[in-house]
């Protein structure tokens, strides 16, 4: 399974209409380790929090029981904890109940009300956020899939994977010296470069001829034209791949040295940096381009993102990873008011547009408020 699709759909049966009181639970968790050894005990303790805001909510022991009866089976919670993740969340509902694990930490807290609450489990979005790590040197080529929280590698097909296998020719970088190699091109005779300007120029169209060679065989393994390609290299090379590679997803970054002696997981958390910042310039141009009157159209503020959301308009989300807006939503006459502090009776509207645009399709993101434009704590691009 590709890392984007690892919990890509975990929202879907999450914000389906049901009657009565849904529990939403969240409970941080610990990886392996002494410390893995008390998540039962936190998960338990995360169970009476639960128990006590549905006691709060007037649910009666019958409602109770069939709530948290699920959450309290030791073996379901085990399987829904694999020990490589940092959290565990639990949504209940009359006759429904779902284990959502995370891979970044949860704040223990416990909801009841008329619908699941999803905005802490918003940066499961980054997931569907992925991007490819090229690892290129003399020797070797990797191709790896990650995404913000994880990283796989892509095997590659029948194709030659050194600088030697590609060519024909073995290089001498101290004596720029190509030897030649009878299993690529046949039996031919060493050729020395030299030294200076002409020799420059022969290596690097002997570099950019066999990062041609393999880029034929890897471009059709990634279709997503809009995950973008980090290369970890020899900083040199960057030019020349991307003229061997004429593509616009390789960012004009790279993860400098040489890859070979490096591990998948490094040259995911090298090159994650490179890639969140890609994401990030990508955004800020398309929201600029969109403040200019381009397409997409850009809406900003609760106000004007609630009532597109509530029909179907939003086709994505963006909103604040810390702000909160409470209120009251007039579905009928699309009238809302809207605070900072709860008052009786309130919802949260931030919740509210989460629901109203998954539901209908569209995609979520949580940001920090500065990302946000104008600092507004929630903007929509629209389908129309």
């Amino acid at each position: 399974m590709k890392v984007a699709e690892a919990v890509q759909l975990w929202w879907e049966p999450l914000v389906q209409q049901r009657h009565g009181l849904h529990l939403s639970l969240f409970v941080p968790m610990e990886r392996g380790g002494i410390a893995a050894r008390a998540n039962l005990n936190r998960w338990r303790q995360g169970l009476r929090l639960a128990e006590a805001q549905l006691v709060e909510a007037g649910a009666a022991e019958a409602l109770r029981e069939e709530l948290l009866g699920p959450a309290r089976a030791t073996v379901k919670v085990e399987r829904a904890l694999p020990e490589s993740f940092d959290g565990l969340a639990y949504f209940a509902a009359p006759d429904f109940f779902q284990f959502v694990s995370t891979p970044f930490a949860l704040h223990e807290t416990a909801q009841v009300g008329p619908q699941f609450q999803l905005r802490p489990l918003l940066p499961l979005s980054k997931m569907a956020e992925h991007f490819y790590v090229l690892a290129l040197s003399l020797s070797d080529v990797r191709l790896l899939e990650g995404s913000a929280f994880g990283v796989r590698r892509i095997e590659l097909p029948e194709m030659p994977t050194s600088f030697a296998a590609a060519t024909g020719y073995t290089y001498d970088q101290q004596r720029q010296l190509h030897s030649a190699s009878s299993a690529a091109l046949g039996e031919r005779g060493a050729i020395v470069h030299g030294q200076g300007g002409n020799a420059d120029d022969g290596r690097d169209r002997d570099l950019e001829h066999y990062f041609r060679r393999l880029w034929e065989g890897i471009a059709p393994l990634l279709p997503e034209r809009n995950a973008p390609i980090v290369l970890a290299a020899v900083e040199a090379y960057l030019p020349l791949v991307t003229a061997a590679m004429r593509d616009a997803r390789l960012v004009d970054r790279c993860v400098a040295g040489s890859p070979d002696h490096l591990s998948d997981d490094e040259l995911w958390r090298r090159a994650l940096p490179v890639a969140t910042a890609w994401w990030d310039r990508d955004r800020a141009r398309r929201l600029r381009d969109s403040a200019c009157g381009g397409r997409p159209a850009l809406v900003t503020g609760l106000a004007a993102v609630l009532p597109a959301a509530e029909a179907g308009r939003v086709a994505h989300l963006l909103l604040s990873d810390r702000l909160e807006r409470w209120g009251r939503y007039d579905e009928q006459h699309g009238l809302m008011e809207e605070r900072a502090i709860p008052a009786p009776g309130d919802e949260d509207l931030l919740e509210r547009a989460v629901h109203a645009t998954l539901s209908r399709g569209g995609e979520v993101e949580c940001l920090p408020v500065e990302k946000l434009p104008a600092g507004s704590p929630a903007a929509a691009w629209l389908r129309f």
